[in-house]
């Protein structure tokens, strides 16, 4: 029988900053090509009407013209959020939406005060933005996922049962792929549940 994945599993999210140019980038710090140029360069040029569609559908009408920039701060800010306030997911998707959709910089700590803003964060983000506070962190979470052979973005990493199940999905996966990892992440847990009550039944008998 197949598990009921929204009864089963309570998800959180844990961001984890990644960098597709960890070398940097140019004196201007631009990456010189729009992202869906360089989009078109590395999945071929249906990719970019493809994502297009799919945006539309989700009510997002993305922005490929837009110049990339830094994102370390923005990395920075996000962990610092969650871990402040518990509000990086809020200021994770402003952000994708001020760069996706709006064509702002990441790098302009000016967007990423307005983000903070937006997200309800106002006290303490100057002070922050201009620290060295999660510089470490984030150079530690993206070393963790080399490491781990990821060398592209979205991917997704499901752990349970204290990280003894772990399902790797990339953000390409179809739909059904989504939840049969759910699935087989559910009946593990179900299992695993099942295991303990049959054990603490045994221990008092």
């Amino acid at each position: 029988m197949v598990p009921d994945v929204r009864a089963a599993l309570s998800l959180t999210i844990n961001r984890a900053p990644f960098f597709l140019y960890p070398q940097g980038f140019t004196a201007s710090n631009q990456i010189p090509a729009p992202w869906g140029d360089r989009l078109d360069k590395l999945y071929g040029p249906a990719s970019r009407p493809n994502l297009q569609r799919l945006g539309r559908q989700a009510g997002i009408e993305f922005n490929f013209d837009v110049i990339g920039s830094s994102t370390f701060d923005s990395h920075r800010l996000v962990l610092w959020s969650q871990q402040t306030s518990g509000k990086g997911e809020d200021v994770a998707a402003v952000l994708a939406r001020f760069y996706f959709q709006e064509g702002r910089e990441l790098a302009d700590h000016a967007n990423l005060r307005a983000a903070a803003a937006e997200a309800g964060i106002v006290e303490g983000v100057d002070e922050f933005l201009s620290s060295d506070v999660m510089v470490d962190e984030v150079k530690a979470a993206f070393n963790r996922s080399k490491a781990a052979g990821i060398d592209s973005i979205p991917v997704f990493i499901f752990s349970a049962l204290n990280d003894t199940v772990n399902e790797v999905v990339h953000g390409s996966a179809s739909p059904d792929q989504f939840r049969a990892t759910l699935e087989s992440i559910a009946k593990a847990a179900a299992e695993r549940s099942a295991g303990t009550i049959a054990d603490g039944m045994a221990a008092e008998l």
